[in-house]
């Protein structure tokens, strides 16, 4: 284990390969390891942010982003070409909390009530039609098919690389189960789980047209889900348990 000297919160990472890491979190803070996580360094961005880093993904060893803010409406995307030696900001937006690649030049980023796309490697980044939710996370199967989901359970779809969204579920539905969804990961273009607060854990099996509550799950608000197959993952909680699940 690592003691990072009391910092608040780690909200992400992302690992570049064997070696290579980033974490990302409260306050604009950043952590960085060149030796698979045995010595950190500690990576101060160019300006003084105090805002949370909510995401970071990088799409090769040099290159990389952060995004996030606070407050809705008071967001930010910064980018990195040396590894975080130094850092531009690309754009100000939304708050974010979710940002993916699907190749070196076409990403996105969401947020409250938006999700962005680039197709310049981030130097530009321009609205989708998503909309109608805080789209907390996304994974992307496949080039053209993506999924977001939304803190007050709306989940979209696209098929075209994200020019178009679908919505599979209204969170504003109030004859639907409230479900606060926090993360989303599919393991292919049709089978894929979200999970959420309160122990909300749903699957589809045929590219979200319809979807199963998972029973038996931990009662606890889950925060993240990584598959290994179909059916087995990982969950980690709000409270900082990791449970292995198999249907």
């Amino acid at each position: 284990s690592r003691n990072f000297n009391g910092k608040k919160a780690f909200y992400a990472m992302d690992f570049l390969n064997n070696q290579k890491e980033m974490i990302v979190g409260f306050d604009g803070f950043i952590y960085k390891t060149f030796d698979a996580g045995n010595n950190w360094v500690e990576n101060h961005s160019d300006a003084d942010w105090g805002k949370p880093f909510r995401c970071v993904h990088f799409i090769n060893d040099s290159v990389g982003f952060i995004a996030g803010g606070i407050g809705y409406d008071d967001g930010f995307i910064l980018k990195t070409t040396d590894f975080g030696n130094s850092w531009i900001q690309t754009d100000s937006t939304r708050e974010l909390r979710s940002i993916v690649f699907t190749n070196e030049k076409t990403g996105f980023a969401s947020g409250y009530g938006v999700i962005y796309k680039t197709t310049d490697g981030g130097k530009s980044w321009n609205l989708t039609e998503a909309k109608g939710d805080f789209f907390v996370a996304m994974d992307f199967p496949s080039a053209n098919v993506g999924y977001a989901v939304g803190y007050e359970g709306t989940i979209i779809k696209t098929t075209d690389g994200g020019d178009s969204w679908k919505k599979l579920r209204n969170g504003n539905n109030l004859m639907l189960k409230n479900m606060q969804f926090e993360s989303v990961d599919f393991i292919d273009e049709n089978t894929g789980y979200a999970v959420g607060r309160k122990g909300v854990m749903i699957k589809t099996d045929n590219g979200g047209e319809d979807w199963k509550i998972v029973k038996n799950t931990a009662s606890e608000n889950l925060k993240s889900i990584f598959l290994i197959s179909s059916s087995t993952g990982f969950v980690a909680t709000e409270s900082g348990n990791i449970y292995k699940f198999k249907e």
